[in-house]
């Protein structure tokens, strides 16, 4: 069995759905005071478990007789920059986190494994790969915050003796996106042959597809509590890509002019790195993970898949 928060989200409907496919039981953590169960994947291997958003002492008591193999923390608030009020930001990525490891610590879950992000990096100076002892921000509101989850989930796992681990996801994409994403805005209007507005041409990310992170995140679970020994693990590719060259391959491969491709015509966010590719060796050496898809093979599958409805909804 696994259990995950924050099913309702991109990255964590795919964990829900890969995990299920795979033939694992899925129990997804929904607050009660949202329609998060309608937002679950339809497969009969997934069913909610709702939690009164307002008594977290009792949450313990929904998990009692579970044998979670694990439970994902894939939730988290401000993902969105215009999303990141304070107050949202400590509540979604310290709060309820600790509050949702405190519930499961006594179901004695294999792993618990908390997924972070690149923005809780610093900008490196020498434009190599970060490693996971790399700086951290100091910048970024969102990356500050999970940040600061982390490291109370941390401490809090040391002291109920839960194996931990964090997983830091770097710039994953593919079918599921809210359309605000730079890939289905990209795709969305290219399809119509109108004018993408885009920042610098030279601004670099690391990109993961969203199958890939699943089968990360999979072969995570599958060490258990072995995760636990070096704590820190990045998923990413390890190759740059400019976000020049990453909307040029979706125009070519939606057989669009690159001239509708208008870098520059929106400034680029001064809070966060110009330039972030991660190192995914201690992962890769932990779990044999590698990607498995090519940026055009994820592409071409992602315009083939992508669906406006269905990522409006998550």
């Amino acid at each position: 069995m696994i259990i995950i928060a924050g099913a309702t989200g991109f990255i964590g409907f795919a964990l829900a759905e890969g995990f299920a496919n795979a033939g694992e039981d899925v129990v997804c953590v929904c607050p009660d005071d949202r329609q998060g169960a309608a937002r679950l994947p339809s497969h009969p291997a997934v069913r909610p478990l709702s939690l009164p958003h307002d008594r977290a002492g009792q949450w313990a008591e929904s998990f009692a007789g579970l044998s979670p193999a694990a439970v994902i923390n894939a939730a988290g608030a401000g993902v969105r920059p215009d999303q990141r009020d304070p107050r949202t930001l400590v509540q979604g990525n310290e709060t309820y986190p600790c509050q949702l490891m405190t519930a499961v610590a006594a179901s004695r879950p294999a792993v618990f494994i908390h997924l972070g992000s690149w923005l809780e990096y610093a900008a490196p100076q020498d434009r190599q790969p970060v490693g996971e002892d790399a700086l951290l921000t100091s910048r970024n509101s969102y990356g500050k915050s999970k940040l600061a989850g982390a490291a109370a989930l941390r401490t809090l796992a040391d002291q109920l003796d839960v194996p931990f681990a964090i997983l830091r996801l770097f710039h994953v994409f593919g079918p599921g996106e809210p359309s605000r994403r730079l890939t289905p805005y990209l795709i969305n209007n290219l399809r119509r042959s109108s004018a993408v507005k885009l920042s610098s041409h030279n601004k670099v990310r690391d990109m993961v597809y969203i199958e890939d992170v699943v089968a990360a995140v999979r072969a995570a679970v599958g060490l258990g509590s072995k995760l636990a020994a070096h704590g820190t693990y990045n998923i990413c590719s390890g190759i740059p890509v400019s976000i020049g060259g990453f909307a040029r391959t979706v125009a070519e491969l939606l057989d669009r002019s690159p001239d509708l491709l208008e870098f520059g015509a929106t400034a680029d966010r001064d809070d966060e790195p110009f330039w972030m590719v991660g190192d995914p060796g201690r992962f890769h050496a932990a779990t044999g993970w590698a990607p498995s898809f090519s940026l055009e093979q994820a592409l071409a599958a992602t315009i083939s898949e992508f669906s406006g409805a269905a990522a409006d909804q998550r």
